[in-house]
C-alpha cells in the first residue's frame, strides 16, 4: 500500500507574491480600540461634563464661562473659538444653504472665507459644526482616522498587531491634536494615510498598486481640502523622501 502524499498549500509568503492584508480576531479588536479610545479620551466634552464649546470659552461671548469641574482648558490655542470654529461654521452655514462660501461679508469690507485658511469648508468633516459640540466631535473623528491610518501603516511596515496598535493610540493622541485642536489638527490624519499609499505602490501586485495611488490622492486632496497648506507640504515633503528612501 502507498502513502497518500498530501500537496504542499503555497504559502502568501513565496517569493514575488505580495503580502495579502488579513483581518483576523487580534486586528478587529485593534481597530475597535483605535475607534473606542478617543471615544472615551473625550467623554466628558461628548457628555457635556466639561463645557468644551470654544465658541464659549474662547471668543469673550460669554465672560462667566469656565472649563468645568476640571481646571484648564480643553486646548491651548484659544484661536480655535474666534476663528477656526468661528469661519469654519459660517462657511458650512452657506454651503448647506446652497451658496459656495467665496466671500465673506461679514468680517470688515469682506475677506476671502473658502480661500482663506482658517474656514475649511470643503474638509469632510466640516458638516458636524452644525451639531451641538461638533468642534469635539470633529477632533475625535480626526483621532480615529490618525489612529486607523497610523495603524494600517504601521502593519504595512510588518510590525506585529501588538506595536502597531500602541503606535497607533500614541499618534492619535498627539500633542497636535489634543492640545492645539482646530484647523492644525485637520491634515494629521493624511500623513500617515500618505505614507500608507506609498507602501502599497511598492506591492509587485498591480491591484495593490491601483489601491495605493488611489489612497495617496485621498491623502493629498483631503490635506489640501483642511486649509493649513504649510502642514500640508511638510507632509508632502516627508512623503517624498519616503518614497525616495522606500
Amino acid at each position: 500500500a502507498t502513502t497518500p502524499v498530501r500537496r504542499r498549500r503555497r504559502s502568501s509568503c513565496a517569493l514575488g507574491e505580495p503580502i495579502r492584508p488579513v483581518l483576523n480576531r487580534s486586528t478587529r479588536i485593534a481597530t475597535l480600540l483605535l475607534i473606542a479610545f478617543p471615544v472615551l479620551l473625550n467623554t466628558a466634552e461628548i457628555t457635556n461634563i466639561v463645557k468644551a464649546d470654544p465658541a464659549l470659552l474662547y471668543s469673550g461671548l460669554r465672560t462667566t464661562m469656565h472649563a468645568g469641574p476640571v481646571a484648564g482648558y480643553p486646548v491651548i490655542d484659544p484661536s480655535i473659538g474666534f476663528l477656526h470654529q468661528a469661519l469654519g461654521k459660517r462657511a458650512i452655514d452657506e454651503l448647506t444653504h446652497g451658496t459656495m462660501p467665496w466671500w465673506n461679508s461679514l468680517e470688515g469690507v469682506g475677506v476671502p472665507l473658502a480661500g482663506g485658511m482658517n474656514s475649511s469648508p470643503f474638509f469632510p468633516l466640516m458638516p458636524l459644526l452644525e451639531l451641538p459640540r461638533g468642534q469635539v466631535f470633529i477632533q475625535v473623528m480626526v483621532q480615529i482616522f490618525a489612529g486607523l491610518a497610523t495603524f494600517a501603516l504601521l502593519k504595512a511596515l510588518r510590525l506585529t498587531t501588538l506595536a502597531a496598535l500602541f503606535g497607533a493610540l500614541l499618534f492619535e493622541t498627539n500633542g497636535t491634536i489634543t492640545w492645539l485642536g482646530g484647523g492644525w489638527s485637520y491634515p494629521i490624519p493624511c500623513l500617515p494615510l500618505l505614507l500608507y499609499g506609498i507602501e502599497r505602490i511598492r506591492s509587485p501586485d498591480g491591484r495593490i498598486q491601483l489601491r495605493g495611488g488611489f489612497w495617496i490622492a485621498i491623502a493629498v486632496a483631503v490635506s489640501i481640502c483642511a486649509g493649513f497648506i504649510e502642514i500640508s507640504f511638510l507632509d508632502g515633503l516627508l512623503g517624498v523622501a519616503w518614497a525616495a528612501v522606500r
